[in-house]
């Protein structure tokens, strides 16, 4: 318990400081790394893990390689001109563009691929319509929808993926359930960010000194791919989740294909969209799984399971439901949302 607990919060520790800017992906791989070698988990107990994640972990990748595909030409940028033009200079406008924008790539490519993607569009939108530090409310409101909203679909967030398999659970049903709390998410903190950032939000801008939403794209055909994909991703999830498909089946379709088009078209080749592929979040993804998962067993973690069983049970009412979901929240926050 005492290795676990060391090897756990020492992890966390890394990852919240980051000396000398360490990557995240380091202090959670090798902390992997030790939980094994120490023998915190068995080589069956690993088996057993994969057997949990792989849906999971193929589908992050594969929602990398279809989001690096849909950039290399173009899509983002001309997604995030689109609105800042159809906002005709007013900030309110564009922040509840920029918000729905989130939403959407969140819901469809994971938060994780919302946030690589979108984030230094929104930076470089930012900077051309904004003096100094005039849209960062727009990068933080941003950031924060990409987890808020990836509840929405099971696709939208690799936990999501993992609870899904371990209940069978369909893209449809986990659509149905989470509609409601997702757009309380949206609602409260779409309110709550518009509050903070006000007056930096009303602030108007020149819509006129923006390019033509159409430079963006390199190549129409592979444009209309895109939307193709996208379209076949909504689809996919749908009617294979019904067939009890895995979901990076589906994923892994839609990416090979945009893969393909843009290869074919001169965009890129496959080794450079994979070698481009933010790894590292994967790895620190997988390493935190193996990690917390390794302190469970070891029994690190009573502290927080032993209250959030009570918060469950039979007849715990709104209060439990109130203590429950502010323990997720808050250990998501401090922790990681595994």
């Amino acid at each position: 318990m005492i290795i676990a607990a060391v090897i756990l919060v020492t992890v966390i520790a890394l990852i919240i400081l980051r000396p000398r800017g360490l990557d995240v992906a380091w202090p959670a791989g090798v902390g992997a790394v030790l939980v094994v070698l120490v023998g915190l988990l068995s080589f069956a107990q690993l088996g057993q893990l994969f057997g949990d994640v792989w849906d999971a972990a193929a589908t992050l990748i594969a929602l990398f390689l279809l989001s690096e595909a849909l950039d290399r030409n173009g899509f983002f940028n001309w997604a995030a001109l689109v609105l800042a033009r159809c906002a005709r200079g007013s900030g309110w406008r564009l922040y509840g563009l920029v918000l729905l924008l989130t939403t959407g790539v969140t819901a469809l490519l994971a938060n994780d691929g919302a946030v690589l993607m979108l984030t230094p569009i929104y930076a470089r939108l930012m900077l051309r319509i904004y003096p100094k530090d005039k849209g960062l409310a727009f990068l933080f409101a941003a950031g924060f929808f990409a987890d808020a909203l990836s509840g929405i679909f099971i696709p939208s967030n690799l936990t999501n993926i993992i609870i899904a398999d371990a209940n069978h659970l369909s893209f449809l049903t986990v659509a149905k359930w989470m509609a409601l709390p997702s757009l309380a998410a949206f609602i409260a903190g779409g309110a709550a960010f518009a509050w903070r950032f006000r007056r930096t939000i009303a602030h108007p801008y020149d819509a006129s000194a923006l390019d033509e939403p159409a430079t963006a794209i390199h190549n129409r055909v592979v444009f209309w791919w895109g939307w193709g994909a996208l379209a076949f991703l909504i689809v996919g999830y749908s009617v294979g989740g019904q067939l009890h498909l895995p979901v990076s089946l589906i994923a892994g379709c839609a990416a090979l294909i945009m893969v393909l088009v843009v290869r074919a078209y001169g965009l890129g080749d496959v080794r450079a969209l994979v070698a481009h592929a933010p790894w590292s979040i994967l790895i620190y993804a997988l390493g935190m799984f193996v990690v917390i998962n390794a302190a469970y067993d070891a029994g690190v973690l009573g502290f927080v399971t032993h209250p959030w069983q009570h918060a469950v049970a039979s007849g715990a009412g709104t209060g439990g439901t109130l203590a429950a979901g502010g323990l997720a929240a808050l250990l998501a926050a401090a922790v990681n949302n595994l």
